[in-house]
């Protein structure tokens, strides 16, 4: 059985933005964008993105640059951060 939907997917984060018309989902997004780190964000990220996958597909591949750093999907754990990736756009050699 296949899944053509699924590729492996790359991108960069590029902010926040509201789930629905309002001010309080305004402020949520918001609160979002200043408060949240930058692995909190990345989980969410794939959180959505695990949605349009419903069982029993297999988990999305997915990395995910937020700022200097670089997350890949792993399964059922989330995202975690490939420090060699990160360290490669900050400009230091591990």
């Amino acid at each position: 059985m296949g899944y053509p939907g699924q590729m492996k997917g790359k991108t960069r984060y590029t902010g926040d933005e509201p789930d629905e018309d309002g001010f309080i989902e305004w402020v949520k997004s918001r609160y979002r964008a200043f408060f949240w780190g930058a692995q909190k964000k990345a989980d969410l990220v794939y959180t959505e993105v695990c949605a349009g996958f419903p069982p029993p597909a297999p988990w999305p591949y997915l990395q995910l640059q937020i700022g200097y750093r670089i997350f890949e999907s792993q399964g059922p754990k989330g995202m975690v951060e490939v420090a060699e990736y990160s360290a490669r756009l900050k400009g230091t050699i591990i």
